[in-house]
């Protein structure tokens, strides 16, 4: 809701359009307006008291001060809205700039969506500025589309060849000698490109195949009048500046030796695109009288299409348009057959180059002489933890361990640290590796020099195969058979929607396309589709490119086993979000609000958490726990946080608290390690254990809050333990974010689990999930109650119910009578019996929009069955919940109306009309309902959408 309105004022609308930047190397967009208008505000905030203000009112310069602030605000949203992947923005409120505030509003959609930006000034009076309409576009994934030139020729000014027109040849000239005066033009159909897209930067992009000087420049000039290439020729004007191309020319570029020129033509493709000029093409000149000074550039005729002169454009899509044209412009990670040279920056077979296509800059991601490698890197991928998967042509020694040209290592170069991630050696590989990627699940994929039996399976070393040392199992992501390729695959990576980019080891043509050393080809496995990904004509030389990865980061390959996330959105049953095993919550644990996104409460008295002991959770490798805690008590006596021991079993886990100090305890019945006491944990606040066990290393090390404790001695590992794992018994506190990982993560790798902080248990969830008591504001987050404990009075959803469940017509406790919560352990559900029974509850929903109430509902309980008249009403209040009459029925269910016997129902019930913060919601029998019938509920929950 929005304050009172005394008195709205509507001020000028602010158009914001992208400004360009041309640099060195490339384009960047930049949010100028955004920082202009908080500069501008700044400025006249700063300027309210100089001797040029002196002259205004009070009331002037506030009036002033408040356009300048929703000139800011107006801004400010758009910058959001440009920085949000595509989707509207939340509406933001109470954003602080100086000593004022303002609020945001965005409405419409992607493809039209406006922002009102609001403020209150000194007399109260509220005052809005609303945006024109504009569109949202796809800056995080930018595109590349290299447009080959539609008309090329140049034109002979040399005497006794009066005008001659060369447009036929595989090359065109450029002479400026007096007597043999040569010009260039070109022309680029650039109505190929999307029709909604936003342009970032263009290059103009030639080939010099042939030249006798190094050191003129070039002049690169806006044609003014159309041509054709099959008639053009030099008639006058074409020799006289001023004629029929612009005087002042667009751009300029160093001829040098030959090879790749790039000239920046960001500011023409953009006035082309946007109807300012026609787009009749260039002319290239040299401004020279020099005696032998020919160039001959590659024109369109060539047979080998990379060497043509090409239009280079980055744009960004506009979001939801289909927009096909182009490649996705991500950075390029990439290690070469031999020396190479790209964007200026060389590299070695043993480094990774790192070339950055937004700005055609490169640089070395991992500098293997630097690091001590002594073998050529042939398989390469970036994991989001800072480590590299690797590969290498021969025996590579890493942290003291000597890998095969048949594993994949996974090193960190921080600490110059590696282990084995696959073993080629123990499943017999026989060939070397010749990429590495993985997949959006985290699947580690290969591929081989040559043909190679996995685990049953045979691949040639064309093919993409996963594999899963674990489970000795692979199988087939990519058939080069199916696509024709002839060749071996040396690089793939796989985006996370699925569409590989790869490189090979010869000229090929591939689904269609031609292909040649150096290149990169992109395909869509939906589609069937092969396009050009990177043209390897960008290095200096031919090259053959050996390892491979693509964007940002993907992946980790630490072996998470199990994953309590206690996220009830998840699963209301404490399930392993990972290994799927699900957790039962014996004697009554409580989900509470707070933690990351939902924590579990434990009593101290008979409650825990129970997992039943199955391979996965063998203690007989190294291995992780990691949690975090927030105690409530005095920690006096044994609290056990992770318990995994019997007393006629020997081999046992624990790891307690007490006192506020960690204690934990490793055995095999031989042998034995303990850690502890270990201070540090306070009381009513969150801390993070993580207690590791490295068999390589025979140490188990202790952490808190990230920080590396305490390390021990431990030669030996726990073996075979048959026995249940109990996670908080004894516990009075407050557990999260439980994970155990079948290795040793390292001190880097513990620090990232503290990134995301925990709120407090009786916290509710940052903003914009936040729901105030009396809310303001639209769609803030969602109720739900999943019954799972014997109360009426707790909500194990993510946001206070601001009130407890009230019942009616039936006085007995919980647990029993009509009205009840009853059920397994693990599998508490409401159940409401007899005639006249019902529950309410209030809902603050003031402000959301397209309110609704759903739950799963089934008719009978122990096949006592309702009868075809009987009903349970949805009825809501937002008056009086004492008046019968302000009570009105929304929804019902019934016999066979969705009702079944043997399986729930999702029942899904509109309130939008209702919503307020005195909403009331009740679940209500009717008069027929009997003794012996039943409804069952549960998984109630109330939500909203924009």
């Amino acid at each position: 809701m929005k304050p009172p309105r005394a008195l709205v004022r509507s001020y000028k609308q602010v158009s914001i359009n992208s400004v360009y930047t041309k640099t060195s190397k490339g384009f960047a967009l930049v949010p100028v307006v955004f920082m202009l208008a908080l500069l501008g505000l700044l400025a006249f905030m700063l300027s309210r008291e100089s001797a040029s203000n002196l002259a205004m009112t009070q009331a002037q310069q506030d009036k002033k001060a408040n356009e300048a602030l929703l000139d800011a605000a107006i801004a400010h949203g758009r910058w959001l809205a440009m920085n949000n992947d595509c989707s509207v923005p939340d509406d933001e409120n109470n954003l602080a700039i100086g000593e004022s505030s303002y609020n945001l509003q965005f409405s419409g959609d992607p493809q039209s969506m406006a922002i009102t930006a609001s403020t209150v000034n000194a007399a109260g009076e509220s005052l809005e500025q609303t945006s024109d309409a504009f569109k949202l576009y796809d800056f995080a994934n930018p595109r590349i589309a290299d447009l080959d030139a539609s008309d090329d020729a140049h034109l002979k000014l040399e005497s006794g060849k009066e005008f001659d027109n060369h447009g036929s040849g595989g090359d065109f000239h450029v002479n400026p000698r007096s007597s043999k005066i040569e010009i260039g033009v070109l022309k680029f159909d650039m109505t190929t490109l999307p029709s909604d897209i936003q342009p970032q930067g263009a290059e103009l992009r030639l080939m010099l195949k042939d030249t006798h000087d190094t050191g003129l420049f070039f002049k690169v000039h806006r044609i003014t009048a159309d041509w054709e290439e099959s008639t053009v020729s030099a008639a006058a004007p074409w020799a006289m500046l001023g004629g029929d191309y612009e005087a002042n020319e667009e751009t300029s570029f160093v001829a040098g030796d030959t090879g790749l020129k790039v000239a920046d033509l960001t500011s023409l493709a953009s006035e082309w695109l946007q109807g300012v000029h026609p787009n009749y093409g260039v002319l290239l000149r040299v401004d020279s009288t020099a005696a032998d000074n020919h160039y001959k550039f590659y024109s369109k005729e060539e047979a080998d299409a990379a060497l043509h002169p090409k239009l280079r454009v980055n744009y960004v899509c506009a979001c939801g348009i289909p927009c096909e044209l182009g490649v996705v412009l991500q950075d390029i990670y990439l290690a070469t057959e031999t020396v190479a040279e790209l964007a200026g920056q060389s590299s070695e077979p043993e480094d990774v180059l790192h070339f950055a296509r937004s700005t055609n800059s490169a640089s070395l991601a991992l500098d293997g002489s630097s690091l001590g490698f002594s073998e050529h890197i042939r398989g390469a991928h970036q994991l989001i933890n800072g480590r590299w998967l690797l590969a290498f042509k021969a025996d590579q020694t890493l942290d003291g361990q000597t890998f095969s040209k048949y594993d994949v290592a996974e090193y960190d170069p921080v600490t110059d640290s590696a282990r084995v991630i696959f073993d080629g050696d123990s499943v017999g590989l026989g060939k070397a590796i010749g990429s590495i990627a993985l997949q959006a699940d985290n699947t580690l994929v290969l591929s081989a020099s040559g043909s190679v039996n996995v685990f049953g399976n045979t691949f040639q070393g064309d093919d993409l195969f996963w594999v899963d040392p674990e489970a000795s199992t692979s199988g087939l992501v990519m058939d080069g058979s199916t696509l024709g390729i002839g060749a071996t695959l040396t690089g793939s990576h796989i985006r996370q929607d699925g569409v590989i980019i790869f490189s090979l080891d010869n000229i090929d043509t591939v689904g269609g396309v031609d292909y040649n050393k150096g290149d990169l080809l992109e395909y869509d496995p939906g589609s069937g589709t092969v396009k050009q990904y990177f043209n390897g004509k960008e290095f200096s030389e031919e090259e053959i490119i050996r390892a491979l990865h693509i964007g940002k980061p993907i992946g980790t390959v630490s072996t998470m086993e199990a994953y309590f996330t206690f996220e009830t959105d998840i699963d209301p049953n404490a399930q392993d979000v990972i290994g799927a095993r699900s957790g039962d919550l014996l004697n009554g644990p409580q989900w509470v609000i707070g933690g990351l996104n939902g924590a579990m409460r434990f009593d101290g008295n008979d409650d825990y958490l129970k997992v039943d002991n199955d391979a996965g959770l063998q203690l007989d490798t190294s291995f992780t726990y990691a949690l975090w805690v927030y105690n409530e008590s005095d920690l006096s006596g044994d609290q056990w946080l992770v318990n995994k021991v019997d007393g006629g079993d020997p081999h046992e886990l624990r790891l307690r608290l007490e006192n506020g100090a960690v204690h934990w305890r490793l055995a095999n019945g031989a042998q034995e390690v303990v850690v502890g006491p270990l201070n540090g944990v306070n009381a009513n606040q969150w801390h993070h254990i993580a207690i590791t066990y490295d068999e390589a290393a025979n140490e188990v090390r202790t952490y808190l809050d990230g920080l590396k404790v305490n390390t021990s001695a431990a030669s030996f590992a726990i073996g075979a333990n048959a026995n249940e794992l109990r996670f908080g018994e004894n516990w009075e506190g407050v557990l999260d974010d439980i994970r155990f990982y079948k290795q040793a993560l390292r001190a880097t790798e513990i620090a990232l689990l503290l990134e995301d902080t925990p709120l407090g248990p009786d916290s509710s969830p940052p903003p914009p999930m936040a729901q105030s008591e009396g809310g303001t504001g639209s769609c803030n987050g969602s109720y739900a109650d999943f019954y799972n404990l014997i109360s009426y009075t707790s909500s194990n959803g993510t946001l206070d119910w601001n009130d407890s469940w009230l019942e009616g017509s039936d006085d007995n406790d919980p647990a029993n009578g009509d009205v009840r919560i009853d059920g397994s352990n693990t599998n508490k559900v409401l159940y409401l019996g007899n005639n006249l029974t019902s529950l309410t509850r209030r809902v603050p929903t003031g402000g959301w929009s397209n309110v609704e109430v759903s739950f799963d509902v089934v008719e009978n309980e122990l096949g006592k069955t309702l009868l075809i008249n009987d009903r349970m009403y949805v009825e809501v209040n937002n008056q009086d919940i004492n008046r019968a009459l302000d009570w009105r029925i929304e929804g019902e269910v019934k016999n066979g109306d969705p009702l079944t016997t043997s399986s729930a129902s999702r029942v899904t019930v509109d309130l939008s009309a209702y919503a307020s913060n005195d909403m009331h919601i009740r679940l209500r029998t009717s008069s027929g309902v009997g003794n012996s019938d039943f409804i069952k509920i549960d998984n109630i929950k109330v939500s909203c959408t924009p």
